[in-house]
């Protein structure tokens, strides 16, 4: 598993979103260049969906079948959908790439999925190698990675994933634990960050170490996870 999380320097990276909880690090160029933003599990946080406003005044659609609505104050680029992220196509739920095509789009997207374990299902089911060729970069939760029947799913996920994309930045979500794996300390929630291969053809590995500079624990009360195993 942890030889699946080689980190790449694809060029300089930013902050988005919340300073804590709700906020992740991507390449700046992959944010400048992406069309808009597909957002999968809001909850009560948009701080990173807005974020995006700000810095790029571009669109976001966010999806979320487990909520009522949105308060932002960008009504006007912000658009939510009460619809959530799966493989498969459900009542409530349906493929990012359906929800892609449906709006009619064309160029590259930035795309952010926090879903609570959702996330293996939609990659187990979904074309990676397309996903590649309309994304800029994708924004990714992964939960329970400590349960045997996820980490299989969640190492699955990650080989594929692999073929198409460098993995550029990896953090620990500190509201979660950590758990021992071959004698190293896991967090069993990982924020990851990944960029087609296709548009940074030069990438090399990384040399930094995480938590970077750019880095705040999700859980101000408590440190940042160290991970020592990158």
């Amino acid at each position: 598993m942890i030889n699946q999380l080689k980190v790449y320097n694809v060029g300089e990276k930013i902050r988005v979103g919340s300073p804590h909880d709700g906020g992740y690090i991507l390449p700046k160029q992959m944010l400048e260049d992406s069309e808009c933003l597909f957002s999968y599990g809001i909850n009560n946080d948009i701080t990173f969906d807005e974020h995006y406003i700000q810095l790029t005044n571009k669109k976001v659609y966010g999806y979320d079948h487990t909520i009522e609505g949105i308060d932002t104050q960008y009504p006007e680029l912000f658009t939510w959908y009460k619809k959530g992220i799966s493989g498969t196509p459900t009542e409530e739920t349906n493929n990012f790439l359906n929800h892609y095509r449906e709006l009619g789009i064309s160029g590259r997207v930035l795309l952010k999925v926090d879903v609570e374990e959702c996330e293996y299902e939609w990659l187990e089911h979904t074309d990676i190698q397309e996903l590649a060729n309309i994304t800029t970069c994708i924004v990714l939760e992964v939960h329970w990675i400590h349960r045997e029947d996820l980490r299989e799913k969640f190492i699955n996920c990650i080989e594929e994933l692999n073929k198409y994309f460098y993995l550029c930045h990896i953090h620990g979500n500190n509201y979660a634990p950590t758990f021992n794996y071959e004698g190293n300390d896991v967090p069993i929630v990982l924020e990851l960050t990944f960029v087609p291969k296709s548009l940074v053809p030069e990438a090399v590995l990384s040399t930094e170490t995480f938590p970077t500079n750019l880095d705040t624990p999700n859980n101000p009360n408590t440190p940042d996870i160290n991970l020592n195993f990158i």
